[in-house]
């Protein structure tokens, strides 16, 4: 290739000359041999290892040197003329008439339209014996096991048992590093189930420090020879220390097949150590807890020392308490105190260096405190179990308090989301996570079931006619007719407006579930008395019938309604049941979701954006930024025409990156509209790579991190790898928001572990605690944002709707809100820049 047609400069090839001194000096045995197995070339090696002159083998045929048959060596010509590159062991003939074994890499190649075929030897002799020796042991390993075969499957069972009990990490891993067993241990450390590892490698396993853990394997395994080392993930944002063992084990052929792995966590130990190498850090702990009490008790003399505020903390005075360990074990109360002596003997008796636990504590006048004692092993003996325990005592009773109403409004609240407030009746949601249960159950046990889809007809006329008033009363009847006409066992729900659904889990014969379906319509059709009026009230059923191998509950709905709407199309009043020919418009949904994903693929979502208002002056302090989808038809979808799609194509992390792309380029531009939410899904919290995204979005925008605030579920923050993410972002100064604030879990701890800087509350909680003159109801409000407030948190309601609901959020002392009753979604451009409910009319 002339300097010019070379691409960007590159270097030349070696030339031929190059190419021969390197295969001359090669320790590999090189030979070449045309169609015929004249042998035409060959190198030095090739001759040192076969005793023979370079002269003589030049005069040789192929099958002179090796010891195979004349159709073998015609197979592997005709393999390496079609292109297969060979590797074969094989054995060669040295010129005194001794053989040794040898590994032979085939190749073709054409010469002026001759065809040759060349071959690298090498001698395997070494390698051949240590194989040979490790199947002799393997083989007679083999028998002494058959001899105990019956004996030795109950050892592995016991051994599989306290393997996969065994606090450390025991796993083994192939050849390439995937994992073909992991005990619980590493199931609980990783955060992965045993059947998403197998078959992994450490990118899915241990991606943090996959690349380390991953070049120490293959040390070990290229070597052969096991190694201790140490190893540094990291738990819950904290940076551990595993001291591992690992070994290397072999196949029958001898070679290394994979590796074995034990690894213990030595964090606590190093700690221990660090604690007696620096006398100065055994007191920190005290110095950290100052406002609290602290103790300090000397083990081999039972003597305990309490400070001021340990006492003051029960009420007690100094002449109240001897430096006793009684003095303690008399106040606690007696239904925790065998807890609590349990937890704390497993530190003295040196089997953990601290101790946590909460109980419950006699004050002078007689009544219960709940207290968090803490406790830590400061001083060892020569034994190496502790001599001194030093700890603080905090008082958590206003916590503890604060937690219980959050669960007993929590509790108030799930029983809301789950049934409908006007019927009693399940409501949507709770029913199909019943539903889900049940219909997960009855095929684990092989039964059918049936659904009925109920759809009262003309409703809308009794509701236009007479009013809501006479219509609500219409759907209590019903209600309370579906459930006499059900079984105990039966789910009965409603799912909306006029539409009800029965889910029954076990059904004997087609005959019975029609005659049930029949039953239910009767009941309907009978004469109602409401408020004197008589009204006659029908519906059309949707039937469908569930064997053991069918679909889940969501098909099983879709093909409910499907025949619902056959039932309304010919003439109502009917009851249809589902079959196949039915299945005409789930082609359209089909179509729906091939739509969004491609509106997805090419950047065509909508971003709005509805202002985040301060209550206390109207101005507008920021906005949530909301996705918007175009539809086949160019309508505008809802949230609910494509979020539901794009979770069943796993889609919604592909969505949540278009939104933050946009609103940090919005807001980036106009520095005025202050800051700006965009919501995140449990997809895109799993995912490890989230910070970078989010840096990098930050990054191309210039917006400032400050600016820039993420809400995250609170159904799904307590997952360890949602609490990694968090605390990631929050360095970046970036402020994360718990979304949807009082319709999950709620737990004062953990709140303050995750560091946020606001809470939304939920819609349902205003609307529950509001317009119902309920003490009970209306004080939800107030603890949920007296709760935030505690923990210094600012508080967004939203979904505020009217005057009434923003009154009660500012008496309740929520600082922020947004709604309809300042604006809907908007371009970025409509924005308004404060807040005034009559323009938003």
């Amino acid at each position: 290739m002339s300097a010019g047609s070379r691409g960007a400069g590159g270097p030349a090839s070696p030339g031929p000359e190059v190419a021969r001194a390197f295969i001359e000096r090669s320790l590999d045995g090189f030979f070449v041999h045309d169609e015929d197995g004249r042998l035409v070339a060959v190198n030095a090696a090739a001759c040192t290892s076969t005793g023979y002159t370079r002269a003589e083998l030049l005069r040789m045929n192929a099958l002179d040197v090796v010891q195979v048959s004349a159709d073998e060596a015609r197979l592997n010509w005709d393999l390496a003329m079609a292109g297969t590159m060979r590797v074969i062991p094989a054995m060669h003939r040295r010129k005194d008439g001794s053989t040794f074994p040898i590994e032979a890499h085939l190749f073709c190649h054409e010469i002026d339209g001759r065809r040759y075929i060349a071959g690298l030897t090498r001698d395997i002799s070494e390698r051949v014996a240590s194989v040979r020796a490790m199947s002799d042991a393997q083989r007679r390993l083999e028998e002494r096991v058959a001899e105990s075969a019956h004996h030795s499957e109950r050892v592995a069972s016991l051994l599989q048992a306290v393997i996969d009990a065994a606090p450390d990490l025991v796993y083994i891993k192939d050849r390439a590093g995937r994992y073909q067993y992991i005990n619980s241990a590493v199931a609980e450390l990783a955060g992965i189930s045993p059947a998403l590892a197998i078959g992994s490698d450490d990118t899915v396993v241990f991606p943090a420090i996959a690349e380390t853990l991953m070049a120490t394997d293959r040390e070990i395994m290229d070597s052969g020879i096991g190694n201790e080392v140490e190893e540094y993930p990291e738990v819950d944002g904290e940076l551990r220390t595993y001291l591992s063992n690992k070994a290397p084990y072999w196949g029958a052929d001898g070679e290394v097949v994979g590796l074995i792995g034990i690894s213990r966590d030595i964090t606590a130990a190093r700690r221990d150590q660090d604690l007696l190498q620096h006398a100065e850090a055994r007191w920190q702990f005290a110095i950290d807890g100052a406002g609290d009490g602290i103790w300090d008790w000397d083990v081999p003399s039972g003597s305990v020392f309490r400070s001021q505020q340990w006492r003051a903390l029960l009420g007690y005075a100094a002449e109240d308490l001897g430096e006793t360990l009684d003095d303690w074990a008399s106040r606690v109360h007696p239904d925790d105190y065998a807890r609590s002596w349990r937890i704390i003997q497993a530190v003295v008796r040196g089997e953990i260096a601290e101790f946590s636990v909460e109980h419950r504590m006699r004050t002078k006048d007689g009544s219960w405190r709940w207290v968090h004692d803490r406790g830590r092993a400061m001083e060892v003996g020569p034994d190496g179990v502790p001599t001194r325990l030093i700890g603080t005592l905090t008082d958590i009773t206003e916590r503890r308090r604060a937690e219980s109403e959050i669960r007993e409004l929590n509790r108030r609240l799930r029983w809301r989301a789950d049934h409908d407030d006007l019927t009693g009746l399940l409501g949507r949601a709770g029913f199909i996570e019943r539903a889900t249960d049940v219909v997960e159950q009855r095929r684990a046990d092989g039964d059918a079931l049936a659904v009925l889809w109920i759809d009262l007809d003309s409703f809308k006329r009794i509701n236009d006619s007479l009013g809501h008033k006479i219509g609500d009363q219409v759907l209590q009847v019903v209600a309370r007719r579906l459930q006499s006409a059900s079984l105990p066992t039966d789910l009965v729900a409603r799912l909306g407006g006029d539409e009800f659904v029965v889910l029954r889990p076990r059904v004997d014969a087609a005959r019975r579930t029609a005659d049930w379906a029949e039953r239910v319509r009767g009941a309907m059709a009978r004469p109602v008395e409401v408020d004197g009026v008589h009204l006659t009230v029908t519906c059309s059923i949707g039937l469908v019938e569930s064997g053991a191998a069918d679909d889940g509950i969501t098909q099983l709905l879709i093909d409910g309604d499907l025949a619902l709407l056959q039932a309304k199309r010919d003439g109502r009043n009917r009851i249809v049941q589902h079959s196949a020919g039915l299945h005409a418009p789930q082609q359209e949904r089909v179509a729906l979701a091939t739509h969004i994903r491609s509106v997805i693929a090419r950047g065509e979502v909508v971003v709005r954006y509805q202002p985040v208002v301060d209550l206390a002056t109207g101005a507008m302090v920021g906005a949530e930024a909301l996705a918007r989808m175009p539809g086949p038809d160019g309508e505008e979808l809802s949230p609910a025409g494509f979020l539901p799609h794009l979770e069943a194509l796993g889609m919604l992390p592909d969505l949540a990156r278009i939104v933050l792309d946009r609103a940090c380029t919005d807001f980036a531009a106009a520095p005025e509209l202050g800051w700006v939410s965009v919501n995140l899904a449990s997809e895109d919290l799993a995912d490890p790579q989230l910070p970078h995204v989010v840096e990098d979005a930050l990054a191309r925008s210039g917006l400032e991190p400050a600016r820039l605030i993420l809400e995250i579920n609170e159904r799904v923050v307590p997952e360890r790898h949602v609490l990694a993410a968090t605390h990631r972002l929050i360095e970046l100064g970036i402020r994360i928001a718990l979304d949807d604030f009082g319709t999950g879990w709620s737990s004062l701890a953990q709140l303050r572990d995750l560091n946020l800087a606001l809470v939304k509350i939920d819609r349902s909680v205003v609307t529950a605690s509001t317009g119902h003159d309920d003490p009970q109801l209306e004080a939800m409000l107030d603890a949920a944002v007296a709760m935030a407030r505690a923990l210094d948190l600012d508080v967004i309601a939203e979904g505020i709707e009217c005057p009434a609901e923003s009154a009660a959020l500012a008496a309740a002392g929520a600082h922020y809100a947004q709604g309809f009753l300042w604006s809907r979604p908007v371009d970025i451009d409509r924005l308004p820049r404060w807040a005034d409910p009559a323009a938003a009319q």
